[in-house]
């Protein structure tokens, strides 16, 4: 997930660059931050169950 994880460009080549932010926010911020992020800059419908999702996440990252 590239809000945690960031970008970067590869290969040394020039690229859009943003920092992770893992562990700078609790899940219920996180989610919040994403719903705010869709409606405001997507054309596309609400996420279904954004929380089980980015709990899905946490577990596979081993967070939990």
């Amino acid at each position: 997930m590239f809000v945690l994880d960031g970008i970067a460009p590869s290969g040394g080549r020039a690229g859009p660059l943003m920092p992770g932010f893992a562990g700078a926010f609790t899940d219920a911020q996180l989610a919040s931050l994403l719903r705010y992020l869709r409606a405001h800059y997507s054309p596309g419908p609400a996420w279904r169950d954004l929380d089980g999702t980015l709990r899905s996440i946490a577990e596979n990252r081993g967070r939990r």
